[in-house]
């Protein structure tokens, strides 16, 4: 895997972020090389407008989307790398497939009794508040690879973004199944390599808190009857 490193040119009207940067090098670079590297990484980005795994990246030292890092926060070269402690597929991306496959073993999805297709099921605005700060994940895994704990035992401990949807689905008052999910995080090694090193809340790009939740997750089993 080679390096994509550049100098960010000097302007007067910075470019909205990463990815329009790209865009404006496209119409000036000079070698082939050069051009393959950054079409590759914005083919799959731009399509349908959509967040892609090549806008996960490590720019400048820090895991981040390109699609929402400020060109003017960059100052002078930039080191883009696929996100660390990843086996890389291809180009700048990072295979993310365990940790996709530690995301579908939390089933996130709601449990419910209920046998309507149609009836919906209430839920206050309180109880609705709850899950702020933890649906809005994208599972780009911006905090997982920035965690210490999961570079070592990312085949055991569910990390971060895995953690943080487990909670989601803990605390939604809608779901029957809260006790069976507490149970199925409660593991010495599935939660508590957790060491609150924060590195994770910092790494976010959404400024979610995966560490408050992991934390929450371990309150919880210290007063559950499991």
């Amino acid at each position: 895997m080679q390096l994509l490193k550049m100098v960010l040119p000097l302007t007067p009207q910075p470019y909205k972020n990463i990815i329009t940067f790209f865009l404006s090098m496209l119409k000036n670079v000079d070698s082939k090389e050069e051009l393959e590297q950054i079409g590759q990484l914005l083919s799959k980005a731009l399509e349908d407008g959509k967040i892609s795994s090549k806008e996960w990246l490590a720019i400048g030292g820090k895991n981040g989307l390109a699609c929402t890092t400020p060109h003017e926060n960059i100052d002078g070269d930039i080191d883009i790398y696929p996100l660390p402690h990843l086996k890389v597929k291809k180009d700048l991306i990072g295979d993310l497939d365990g940790l996709y496959k530690q995301y579908k073993s939390i089933e996130p999805w709601l449990k419910s009794s209920s046998k309507s297709e149609s009836a919906e099921l209430i839920q206050s605005k309180e109880d609705r508040a709850k899950l702020d700060g933890a649906y809005e994940c994208i599972m780009c895994a911006c905090c997982s690879t920035s965690c210490p704990s999961y570079w070592w035992n990312g085949d055991k401990y569910l990390g971060p973004a895995v953690l943080l949807q487990a909670y989601r689905w803990i605390i939604d008052s809608r779901d029957e199944e809260r006790q069976a999910r507490l149970k199925k995080v409660a593991d010495e090694l599935k939660l508590y390599r957790c060491h609150t090193i924060l590195n994770c809340t910092s790494a976010c790009p959404k400024g979610l808190n995966p560490a408050k939740a992991i934390a929450e997750i371990k309150k919880m089993l210290a007063t559950a009857n499991i």
